[in-house]
């Protein structure tokens, strides 16, 4: 037996069931001693809980957040639960779990019991360190309610710690500040939340909602209220079911008459249609206000549906309609329909019944009722419909500006109408022969007379407005002529300086009205067999200059030739100018020094002789000039100076 007991020992040993201590070791070295009994056995068997501090984690509380002290685990080698607890150095516990929150400051030391053994470890204290925040502390609040209709109600008692100086803000339920001190005094019934800042950064801190009651207070409560609608044609709406407490007299209004008692019960009973609100008070003087409820008229017999179009009032006119049709009617129909005004119940019209349908029309903006007559004249309610007001087209002239066309150049405008409807807007402009010519708001690019612009939106509703571009004539001055010399008969070039936004005419004589050639470039062509005069005019639209004559002269050395030039680059006579030798487009030009050497050289004369050779100023002195113009005319020759 006891070899078996021996074996068991072991087992529990080398398994961990029994910890190998010194005590084990000497069970095993003389069990005579220690094995006598099986308590001996349980004594020897418990161990000590190990408490391992490797994961301490202590988080001091910094602004509005407390203590945590975490990490700490424990352990033993005896078959038992472990349990735990956190206290503060007053024994006061704060936790029963390895890990504990929202400490305060203090010192806080943990004990480990084993649940079987009984035995215990300890670790501490660990310093939870004061806040560096605000706090507050309202569990010792004292709230005084205040008495019905007055204002004595109170919140004192609560504390606050943090550092430097404290600043108080008492808010109500509707956020507004009633008090700037700890103490809350002097208020009606209501909620209240206190908001405290210090001198660290940490921001306000907030007491909960906190409510002051009312003593000798009034409740309504309509949570089994019963609205029971008008029948027919009958004031026999009621509203029962209102329960209320600490009330000794009701009062029931219209909302629509304030000053006028319906009913001094607290069941409302036999009233029209209409919203109505009660008003219960007591001998303390406490008066109380329900909410608002509104009595019906009866909902009518079911008529199987109704479809409804609405138009609303558009273009400043009462032009709404509302048009009802029972979809799904019943075999007996309405004897009649009646519209009226929702705001004042006032009859709009009467439309005969035995139909499925009514329509009433021309109205203005608002909401309308129609109630429905059944064969023996009792009316009910059918529906409420509503007719908006589409805003009007709004076309503003004021700031219209009309240019006047000139010389029937087309360029007469109408800008800066401004105009403002339901989108989009569509614009159309027509001529004196309601020829459409435009479709944007400003008309531009027009000749003189009268147009006029249809502004209309989305809806349909137009506006016109019409006006009128004149003409202006302008004065156009003539254009710079100069004669024509040739050499002999051939082309000749007439031309006058041209001008943007200008044309020009070539006439055979003064008195012409018909032109023998128009253009924009000012130039023309002309057969000159001996000398004779053309006649030219600068014209825009249909105004036109004066005729100005235009000299052709035929004859051998014509050519009236300049025989000095200053080239100094002050924009006179800069270059050396032959007069009319755009005539001879095949003309040789040649420039000789003294020496005889050549210095210039051109066909036809394009760009004119400046002095230069090679881009270099030739010195001043005396030059000759060769001119072929190679149209049966003789050679030219003579000696040029240049001058600087």
């Amino acid at each position: 037996m006891k070899n078996i007991f021996y074996l068991v020992i072991l087992i529990f040993l080398y398994s961990g069931i029994i910890p190998q201590s010194s005590i084990a070791s000497a069970i095993l070295e003389n069990p005579t001693s220690y094995l006598t009994s099986p308590a001996t056995l349980v004594k020897l068997t418990a161990d000590q809980p190990n408490i391992d501090t490797s994961k301490l984690v202590v988080t001091q509380p910094t602004c509005n957040k407390s203590g945590i002290i975490k990490g700490l685990t424990a352990s033993t080698t005896a078959p038992e639960q472990l349990q735990y607890s956190w206290k503060d150095e007053n024994g006061k516990e704060f936790g029963t779990n390895p890990d504990i929150w929202d400490l305060l400051p203090g010192k806080y030391i943990l004990t480990v019991t084993g649940s079987a053994s009984g035995r215990t470890a300890t670790y501490g204290p660990v310093t939870i360190l004061n806040f560096t925040g605000t706090y507050i502390d309202q569990s010792e609040a004292i709230v005084t309610p205040t008495d019905c209709g007055k204002t004595v109600g109170s919140i004192t008692g609560i504390t606050a710690s943090g550092k430097g100086t404290f600043r108080y803000s008492w808010k109500n339920a509707a956020d507004i500040e009633v008090a700037t001190t700890v103490d809350l005094t002097n208020q009606p019934a209501g909620l209240y939340t206190l908001q405290v800042t210090d001198d660290t950064d940490c921001g306000p801190v907030y007491t909960s909602a906190i409510q002051i009651g009312e003593l000798n207070g009034i409740t309504i409560s309509d949570s089994e209220r019963l609205i029971t609608k008008a029948t027919c044609q009958y004031n026999d709406g009621s509203i029962t079911g209102i329960k209320t407490t600490g009330a000794s007299s009701y009062k029931w209004y219209n909302s629509n008459s304030a000053t006028t008692v319906v009913s001094t019960q607290v069941d409302l009973k036999n009233a029209a249609t209409g919203s109505y609100y009660l008003v219960a008070s007591n001998a303390n003087g406490c008066t109380v206000q329900s909410a608002t409820y509104i009595i019906d008229r009866e909902a009518p017999a079911d008529l199987g549906g109704i479809a409804k179009i609405v138009k609303n009032a558009s273009c400043d006119l009462n032009n709404g309609s509302i048009e009802i049709t029972l979809q799904n009617p019943p075999a007996v129909l309405p004897k009649s329909y009646r519209w009226v005004t929702k705001a004042d119940q006032q009859t709009v019209a009467t439309t005969p019944g035995n139909t499925i349908s009514s329509k009433l029309t021309d109205l203005d903006a608002g909401a309308y009722d129609v109630y429905t007559a059944d064969q023996s004249g009792c009316e009910s309610f059918l529906a409420e419909y509503f007719i908006s007001r589409i805003p009007a087209l709004s076309v503003n002239s004021n700031s219209v500006a009309v240019t006047d066309d000139a010389c029937m150049n087309s360029t007469g405008s109408i800008k800066g109408i401004q105009a403002t409807g339901s989108a989009p807007l569509t614009y159309t402009w027509t001529d004196e022969d309601g020829t459409i010519i435009g479709n944007t708001l400003d008309l531009t690019n027009v000749k003189a007379g009268t147009y006029k612009i249809i502004v209309t939106d989305a809806v349909g509703c137009t506006q016109t407005l019409t006006y009128t571009v004149k003409n202006t004539s302008i004065i156009i001055n003539a254009p710079t002529t100069r004669t024509i010399q040739l050499c002999a008969p051939g082309d000749a070039f007439v031309s006058v300086p041209a001008e943007l936004g200008f044309k020009y005419r070539l006439y055979e004589t003064a008195n012409d009205l018909s032109p023998l050639m128009d253009n924009a470039t000012g130039k023309f062509q002309v057969r000159a067999l001996q000398s004779r005069s053309y006649y030219v005019s600068k014209y825009s639209g249909n105004c036109e200059s004066p005729k100005v004559e235009v000299k052709i002269e035929v004859g051998v050395g014509a050519l009236s030739l300049a025989n000095a030039f200053s080239p100094n680059g002050d924009g006179i006579n800069d270059t050396w100018q032959i007069p009319n030798i755009q005539n001879y487009p095949k003309s040789l030009v040649r420039i000789f020094g003294r020496a005889g050497n050549m210095v210039f050289n051109s066909t036809g004369y394009g760009v004119p002789f400046d002095g230069t050779y090679n881009g270099n100023p030739l010195p001043a002195g005396i030059y000759y000039y060769v001119i072929n113009l190679n149209s049966g005319c003789s050679a030219l020759s003579g000696s040029l100076t240049i001058m600087r």
